[in-house]
């Protein structure tokens, strides 16, 4: 089973060669788009002696067509790939849709995934299973405040929709003096 960094690297030198590119050519074409890589570079990453940046990643595949996902994930579906060293591995089609933001790696993670879906990507819902399943965009923008009141309730949550939004967390409480001490020595 490979890593997502592994399958990078492999992706990387296929693409490249399906493109007909030297990495020199990758390089240049690199440098285009705001990212100087020489070929040196290329080569440490492709056989694996140099890591490769989320934003590296994103630009190599940007500069070469081929969406993030595809250069992360093998593109066979009969395959498995290791998102990380102690988590179980993945079927591919589970990481590709994962990534894609179509459903979670699993059911304990739902409330969190979905809610984290935007509102404009909804409309992809009707297929999904369970209590998520909805029929159009609107109920689940009608429904998205419930569940962020539910996060927010359970702590699992802190997003602020506004900058000036308070919660209980944010307004100081001043506590009493204790009977005894003087208001100016309180050291609570």
């Amino acid at each position: 089973m490979l890593l997502p960094s592994e399958v990078f690297r492999k992706r990387l030198r296929e693409v490249r060669k399906i493109k007909g590119w030297t990495q020199q050519d990758l390089a240049a074409a690199l440098g285009r788009a705001g990212v100087h890589l020489n070929e040196f570079v290329i080569t440490r990453m492709e056989s694996g002696n140099r890591r490769v940046s989320v934003d590296e990643a994103i630009t190599i595949s940007a500069v070469l067509g081929v969406s993030p996902v595809h250069m992360l994930v093998p593109l066979n579906d009969d395959e498995t790939v290791q998102l990380a060293p102690r988590l179980p591995a993945v079927r591919t089609v589970d990481a590709r849709a994962w990534l894609r933001g179509q459903r979670p790696l699993s059911q304990a993670d739902e409330g969190l995934f979905y809610f984290q879906t935007p509102p404009s990507e909804a409309d992809w819902f009707p297929l999904v299973p369970g209590p998520w399943r909805f029929q159009n965009p609107e109920d689940f923008e009608v429904t998205r405040p419930r569940w962020e009141g539910e996060f927010l309730r359970q702590g699992a949550y802190p997003l602020r929709r506004h900058p000036g939004d308070l919660s209980a967390e944010d307004i100081s409480v001043r506590r009493p003096a204790a009977q005894g001490r003087e208001e100016g020595n309180d050291h609570e």
